[in-house]
């Protein structure tokens, strides 16, 4: 899965080490920016948008209520609910009124299970957000495949996990052991159900739509797990940039 960005506000530099220290052991998340105060922290998240902020609301200058209320506004249109708001004031956690973007509150200190689950929880609703579900659903449809078996839901894990981060089209076995640890079966098991899943495609659909699909002239069983997945992301894509 493509790596979640993190920006933390906060302006105790000790607890920002803390942060730093839990993140740094997970490859999937990484810290894009660090502001010790609520002026520079606003600039910043405009920058770099980043998919969760971790925000202190004691902050100087601007504290964490205001800053909340000025990220609100700016993302008026399409709000992102991607703050993490970590306190030991209940005064000011008392006073939060304009949850919109707040996904969940923590009083310090943050436990570091607490912490890595719900930076999780925020990534896992982006990503089923951006999604074009529809567009799936169509394709599915059009393979003749049900939603519903076991391997085409394995099928849509591995093409919604792609479609964010494209980088694991070029190491399958990292996306096999990704799955298998979310299947809690081994990488070998998750292979050839999508192998199997591949097979049902090519026995119940028909050529035109696979040339369709996959822009290729001669469709043939012999079609690599990762062809089909490359295939099936791009059409999600053109599909997407036509819009």
């Amino acid at each position: 899965m493509r790596t979640t960005s993190v920006m933390i506000a906060e302006d105790d530099e000790s607890i920002f080490l803390y942060y730093k220290d839990i993140f740094s052991k997970y490859t999937n998340v990484e810290i894009v920016g660090y502001a010790k105060d609520g002026e520079s922290a606003l600039k910043m998240y405009k920058d770099i948008k980043p998919d969760v902020l971790i925000l202190d609301l004691g902050l100087p200058k601007k504290n964490g209520l205001e800053l909340i209320n000025d990220l609100s506004i700016c993302e008026k249109e399409n709000p992102k609910c991607n703050v993490i708001v970590i306190t030991g004031d209940t005064k000011l956690k008392d006073n939060l009124l304009n949850t919109r973007k707040v996904y969940r509150i923590i009083l310090k200190p943050a436990p570091s299970d607490i912490l890595l689950k719900t930076v999780s929880e925020i990534k896992s609703e982006l990503i089923t957000k951006q999604f074009p579900e529809h567009e799936w659903q169509v394709i599915l449809c059009k393979l003749k495949l049900n939603p519903y078996s076991k391997s085409c839901k394995l099928l849509t894990d591995i093409i919604k996990a792609c479609y964010t981060d494209s980088e694991l089209l070029d190491n399958m076995k990292k996306l096999y052991c990704m799955m298998s640890t979310n299947y809690s079966c081994s990488p070998n098991k998750i292979q050839s159900r999508l192998r199997s899943c591949i097979d049902t495609a090519n026995r119940l659909s028909d050529k035109k739509t696979f040339s369709s699909l996959f822009l290729i002239d001669n469709y043939n069983a012999s079609i690599s797990p990762k062809q089909f997945v490359v295939g099936l992301i791009t059409h999600l894509k053109n599909i997407e940039d036509s819009v």
